[in-house]
């Protein structure tokens, strides 16, 4: 398998190497930016091998697969978002296994032994595979886990769906409306999405709250659209694009 070393930006038909990256296998960034035809992406990379100006600026080719090559920790006032542990099942399965967490989500109740284990193998996997990336949402202070939040990404298109939920103990604090912040920021602003768009529930309309406070658009409502505990559930929609999130 393939491996490159350079990240390059496009300038007038020649590459010219913006900075060095930690080496990422080539499967990783096929398909990744879509604006640049894959072919002409590994030319680039390769011929920045051979390249070399100290003036020059990152493109947003670079950002993007920098941001693939690590697993991101973001910082707010209160919370830490950081890469799920399996060391975190345990909390996991006490935190999403209470009924009222599951009735405004889709996570799986009861909450047997050995599904949070499974679950955090997943999102690990689909972090490298470049579809997901989902944090653990703490408490520093303390080191407590307190929720979950992620971007399922669909980056042939540019966007991708938020989820997110939190422990009973931890509602009516804000942290929702925080961790959505960040990761809305975090989207944006390294993963160089277009768009970011989150449902909820229409019986949970605490996260509609949550999401009218970031500023996302209100983009309607899908009628019975899931099964939900033997009864239709309508889903409530709201949406963001990059400009809109630049222009708050």
């Amino acid at each position: 398998m393939a491996y490159f070393k350079k990240c390059c930006q496009w300038k007038s038909g020649q590459s010219t190497c913006c900075r060095q990256l930690h080496q990422l296998p080539i499967s990783r960034i096929r398909g990744a930016w879509p604006q640049v035809p894959f072919a002409q992406t590994t030319y680039l990379l390769r011929t920045g091998d051979r390249t070399t100006r100290s003036d020059c600026q990152a493109s947003p080719l670079c950002g993007f697969i920098k941001s693939m090559a690590t697993f991101p920790t973001l910082r707010t006032d209160r919370l830490l978002l950081r890469q799920f542990q399996l060391s975190d099942a345990t909390d996991v399965q006490r935190l999403a296994g209470v009924k009222e967490v599951a009735v405004g989500t889709f996570l799986p109740h009861p909450y047997t032994n050995g599904t949070a284990e499974q679950w955090i193998t997943s999102q690990q996997q689909g972090f490298k595979a470049g579809t997901l990336v989902n944090f653990a949402i703490v408490l520093p202070t303390d080191h407590v886990l307190i929720g979950s939040i992620g971007l399922d990404i669909a980056a042939g298109h540019q966007h991708a769906r938020m989820g997110y939920w939190l422990g009973v103990p931890y509602w009516n604090h804000g942290y929702g409306t925080e961790a959505v912040s960040a990761v809305l920021a975090y989207g944006f602003n390294q993963r160089h999405l277009h768009r970011i768009y989150a449902p909820h529930f229409l019986n949970n309309p605490a996260s509609g709250r949550v999401l009218q406070k970031v500023g996302m658009t209100y983009e309607g409502r899908m009628r019975e659209h899931y099964m939900r505990f033997g009864q239709y559930v309508d889903v409530e929609l709201y949406g963001m694009l990059e400009q809109d999130f630049h222009q708050r």
